[in-house]
């Protein structure tokens, strides 16, 4: 067995309302890796593999009757939050590629009773993995025993179901919740399984309040989720960062040879009697942006042709660089004064001749 990857079984005790449930929980502890994923602050930042994988496992999340603000507290856990699926947003094409922990929601009001009254569920989803799919459009992946449905009931204290719909058409119910009113809920979603890909909620509305129709009611996001098994998600890691370490190593081995044209240009024009010394440093000084500007272009890249592309366009711009300053046999020196004084010759008073 690969000692990075154990896969560790253990109870937790977790809180719904005012019972206590016990619920068995899937963790991966990795060793030697002391990183977690990044917060909100280091979006740009490309996780090392380890990291990103060590968040998989974990423990299911709590509630308690303090649990009562519009964001769920469970959302405080580094992820960056996004109200929906499609507003989800990449530093670059790298993150994109490898892909991060986010928390979806909460939609509010995301079912209701169908007759009016004011009986509704907010949703959200805690610890989604997001990424693009091939046409670029951003994806999340549930990753089953990690991310967790928020729920938080208004207007009556009802039962509520994650909710699911399999490929086929097929829909299940799973992990009932008595959640107090206005106190988010969390829903393992342990019992899930990859063969569904649409998600949501399955409330039954209390029969005893006015207005009120008795009935189940469902919703489900408007987009389809991935769902996976911890095992399948590290594997996708696992390749993902295969893909953005071949563009790093790519990136490194581009800049070496832009350098080494930088080298080569700097040397050219240090060389070039035609140039001033103000006009060798102003035309070297043209280079470094360059650079930084190539470098940027290729670390927003994952295909390694795409990056050696960039490389191949800087190639000229760095040798346009230099330029040849007034050829020599046009260059004229420049006129000097005399540096010698030449005293004032003293005249004799001219004398007047008279007639």
């Amino acid at each position: 067995m690969n000692k990075e990857y154990i896969k560790k079984e253990h109870y937790k005790m977790y809180k719904a309302g005012k019972r206590w449930i016990y619920a068995t929980v899937a963790a991966f502890s990795l060793t030697g890796v002391g990183a977690s994923v990044a917060s909100h602050s280091d979006l740009g930042h490309l996780f090392p593999l380890n990291s990103v994988m060590e968040a998989i496992g974990g423990d299911a999340a709590s509630a308690d009757d303090s649990d009562t603000g519009t964001v769920p507290q469970q959302f405080n856990n580094g992820a960056q939050t996004y109200p929906d699926v499609a507003s989800i947003s990449f530093a670059n094409k790298r993150e994109a590629t490898l892909g991060k922990w986010v928390n979806i929601g909460p939609i509010e009001k995301f079912v209701q009773n169908g007759k009016g009254d004011p009986q509704y569920f907010n949703f959200g989803i805690t610890q989604a993995y997001a990424r693009v799919d091939s046409n670029g459009n951003p994806y999340i992946t549930i990753a089953i025993g990690k991310s967790q449905l928020a729920v938080q009931s208004y207007g009556a204290r009802n039962s509520v179901y994650g909710y699911m719909i399999r490929k086929d058409g097929f829909k299940q119910v799973f992990n009932k919740q008595y959640p107090a009113v206005n106190v988010w809920t969390y829903i393992s979603t342990s019992p899930m399984t990859s063969e569904y890909n649409q998600l949501g909620l399955q409330f039954t509305a209390n029969s005893n309040i006015g207005g009120s129709d008795g009935g189940d009611h469902q919703a489900v996001l408007p987009v389809k989720v991935q769902v996976q098994d911890t095992n399948g998600l590290n594997d996708d890691i696992k390749k993902a960062q295969a893909v953005v370490t071949a563009a790093e190593t790519e990136t490194d081995k581009m800049m070496d040879l832009l350098k080494a044209e930088q080298t080569k240009i700097d040397n050219a024009i240090d060389a070039d009697p035609t140039l001033t010394s103000t006009e060798k440093t102003n035309q070297k000084a043209l280079i470094p942006p360059m650079l930084t500007e190539a470098k940027a272009k290729m670390d927003a890249e994952v295909d390694t042709a795409t990056i050696d592309s960039i490389e191949q366009s800087y190639i000229p711009k760095i040798d346009a660089a230099h330029t040849q300053g007034t050829p020599l046999a046009d260059q004229k020196p420049p006129l000097r004064k005399s540096s010698i004084t030449r005293p004032m010759l003293k005249l004799p008073p001219l004398k007047r001749i008279t007639t």
